[in-house]
């Protein structure tokens, strides 16, 4: 994973901790825990980090969701 990849993951952590207002240390831990990282975040950055990061968020919140993870 390259920095800008890392940067970008970091960002969508925040987003999503902003919007569920929890701390990004548990958005981080259930991503890590359900795969979103690995699975969905890291393979598709090069479509991803061009669209709004709402829409992202909402995404990954949607693959948890979809997996049974719950933040």
């Amino acid at each position: 994973m390259n920095a800008n990849i890392a940067s970008f993951i970091i960002y969508i952590i925040h987003k999503i901790a902003r919007l569920e207002k929890i701390s990004p240390a548990q958005v981080y831990k259930t991503l890590d825990k359900s795969g979103c990282i690995d699975e969905y975040l890291v393979p598709f950055y090069d479509e991803l980090h061009s669209m709004d990061a709402s829409v992202v968020a909402s995404d990954a919140l949607l693959w948890l969701e979809k997996r049974g993870a719950k933040i």
